[in-house]
Order: C-alpha cells, then structure tokens, then sequence
C-alpha cells in the first residue's frame, strides 16, 4: 500500500507486525515512550498530524479549532486524551486535566463563542 501523502511510497505489511511485536501493549501505554517513537521514526509529521495533536497549549488549542471547524458535523463533546498516559493521581496544579481546563478548554470555547466556564 502507498500513502506518499506521508512520505510513505510503500508500506511494508511485515513492518507493521515488527511494531506490534515491539511496542507493548501499544504506543500510549508502552512503558518506554522514547523506544515506542524508534519504532515509528519512519512517519512523517504529516502521519502523526492525522491522528494526534501536538505542541504546547497554543498549538494544541488551533489545531482543535481546525478539526471543529472543518468537521462535517458538529460535536457534542470533546475528549482529549493525552499520550503518554499520565501518573495517577495526576497533579491538580500542573498535571494534564488540570492544564487542558485552564489552558486548553477556555480559549477553545471563548474561539467557538461558548465562553469560558
């Protein structure tokens, strides 16, 4: 299969499997991220910008507006689910559910004219 949209002029089937059998029990639970993302260094930014958001709270937030905006039908609930999974109990200042309601959910729906709750 070819995906050149990302970088990929053939994809190996066999590749595929040597991913499973290497990254358990799959990249967001992988107990070493850094030896998950060797696995996959052959995808492009342009792969991993179709299923995943990236960057800090700015980014993150224009990149969600552009799927709500260029969705094809509305959303009634935005669940966003970071990678790695975070320690647990997570931190209520600084932890990732903490950061996302402060810094992620407010400018989002202020942008979508939801206001900041």
């Amino acid at each position: 299969m070819a995906l050149p949209r990302f970088g990929l002029n053939r994809f190996d089937g066999r590749r595929l499997l040597r991913i499973l059998r290497n990254v358990f029990p799959d990249f967001h639970h992988a107990p070493d991220l850094e030896a998950s993302g060797r696995v996959v260094d052959f995808l492009t930014e342009a792969a991993a910008d179709v299923f995943c958001l990236r960057g800090g709270p700015a980014e993150i937030v224009k990149q969600l507006l552009g799927v709500l905006r260029s969705a094809p039908a509305t959303f009634d609930y935005v669940c966003l689910h970071p990678i790695p999974n975070p320690a647990t109990p997570d931190d209520p200042e600084r932890g990732f559910m903490a950061r996302v309601a402060r810094e992620v959910l407010p400018p989002v729906r202020a942008a979508l004219g939801g206001g900041a709750r």
